[in-house]
């Protein structure tokens, strides 16, 4: 799990919107889906998984759908942080359900803790930064339908670009992530990054005003 400190570190970096979670048990290896829809382009989803013996994983989203939602890249990270390796485009991971954008990564992996990441086309992590310190994603330019990529719709990003959807709508926000062979898994970055962190703060506040008058 995630620390205080990379808990907070990840809060204050990233918004996704509520996540609708389909779970499996945490015995054994299992296959495991996340859906939920991205707040902004910039906007990055963690996942961390739980690996129990060394096993070959898979990782891969299918949500593009002909540009029905945005073009996603995933990104894989050791327990500490360190970039693994990230991937563009690969629709092979499981070609009946994948479509030519979509993303994702198939790898022998040790018994341990990871994290799984998806974001925004190019929205790459930088090579040596650290997934909970610093600047670990490289972010997106603003464009004239698009100001500020912290707030602004990923519709209206694409829409700066000149990318629709086929029928002409925007270019949906919604994501579909799979993780198959890990023991478990849960998006581990919530919905509501700022507040999160100052509740913590005040219910430390309050722990600690309540220890004072104990003493």
């Amino acid at each position: 799990m995630l620390s205080y400190k990379n808990t907070v570190s990840a809060l204050l970096k990233y918004t996704v919107l509520p996540a609708a979670l389909v779970l499996s048990t945490t015995a054994n290896a299992a296959l495991i889906h996340f859906t939920g829809e991205l707040a902004n382009p910039n906007s990055v989803v963690i996942t961390e998984f739980v690996v129990e013996t060394d096993s070959n994983i898979r990782g891969w989203t299918d949500s593009f759908g002909d540009y029905a939602n945005f073009d996603p890249i995933t990104s894989l990270w050791d327990s500490a942080g360190n970039l693994l390796l990230d991937n563009d485009d690969n629709p092979n991971i499981n070609p009946a359900t994948q479509t030519r954008y979509d993303s994702g990564f198939q790898t022998v992996l040790s018994a341990g803790t990871y994290y799984f990441t998806m974001s925004v086309f190019s929205n790459f992590p930088i090579a040596g930064q650290n997934l909970f310190s610093g600047n670990p994603f490289a972010g997106l330019a603003s464009n004239a339908s698009c100001a500020d990529t912290s707030s602004c719709s990923i519709g209206d990003w694409y829409f700066g670009n000149n990318r629709t959807a086929p029928n002409g709508d925007p270019v949906g926000s919604m994501y579909s992530l799979w993780l198959d062979g890990v023991a478990s898994a849960e998006v581990v970055n919530p919905p509501n990054p700022v507040p999160a962190p100052a509740s913590l703060l005040l219910l430390a506040a309050g722990l600690f005003g309540l220890l004072r008058k104990k003493s």
